[in-house]
């Protein structure tokens, strides 16, 4: 009927604009540890800046990227191959600037990040009949995805010790709530619950640690900050 196509016009205009949004800001997102980035390289230093997430950031694109394939998705392979390519670089960077310890601790997890990410893949696209692999990959990457953005919530105490939310990056934060919204409101109006799902769930992760802002400032106070004879060498992730 005339109304009944209305309403396909409509939400197809809809996920159009969602999608478009979702898209941009999530390049934004991705790009936005930039500033981040290249003051490692002034400074010679990772700082306290955690990598963790990167790596999370890494692992969640590469998953999305072949459920985008899967499904003939393109918002969703696009947006995250470009991710995959931006966190890469960030942990080249990071690794770096690292202290010896740190590049240590790098190597050794990212070596089993890539071992585990082989396995899910020979596992999905050899044992895993075709009918089934869009689903059972649509919820691993949903699942990871949340672990993405629950990740710089590992720092979540040192932010309340010193009073001060410096390990983490603002401008990710901000585009992260933004992102995650509009990828809810777009796999809302094209019915894929492995979309809308865990990116209403990131909204309310990212917006938590976008509330830290509010509450801490950017730089530790002289007052909160533990003294050097007593804080013992700086926490590393």
């Amino acid at each position: 009927t005339i109304m009944e196509a209305d309403q396909v016009s409509t939400d197809g205009m809809m996920s159009s604009v969602f999608s478009l949004a979702a898209t941009c800001l999530t390049i934004a997102m991705f790009l936005s540890p930039w500033k981040t980035i290249r003051s490692f390289q002034v400074t010679k230093s990772t700082g306290t800046v955690a990598w963790k997430p990167f790596m999370w950031t890494s692992l969640n694109c590469a998953l999305w990227v072949a459920y985008g394939t899967l499904t003939s998705t393109f918002p969703v392979f696009f947006v995250n191959m470009i991710g995959l390519s931006a966190s890469g670089f960030y942990m080249y960077a990071y690794y770096s600037y690292a202290t010896p310890s740190d590049a240590a601790d790098m190597r050794s997890l990212l070596m089993k990040a890539a071992a585990g990410l082989a396995v899910v893949f020979v596992y999905m696209f050899v044992f895993v009949p075709a009918p089934s692999r869009a689903d059972q990959l649509g919820m691993l990457a949903g699942f990871v995805s949340l672990i993405m953005f629950a990740s710089p919530l590992e720092k979540i105490g040192q932010v309340m010790r010193t009073r001060s939310t410096e390990t983490l990056i603002f401008p990710m934060c901000v585009m992260a709530v933004s992102s995650c919204l509009c990828w809810t409101l777009y796999g809302w109006t094209i019915g894929d619950p492995y979309v809308y799902v865990p990116n209403s769930i990131a909204v309310i992760i990212s917006a938590l640690q976008l509330s830290l802002f509010f509450i801490y400032p950017s730089t530790p106070s002289s007052s909160s900050s533990p003294p050097k004879d007593m804080s013992g060498e700086e926490e590393n992730v």
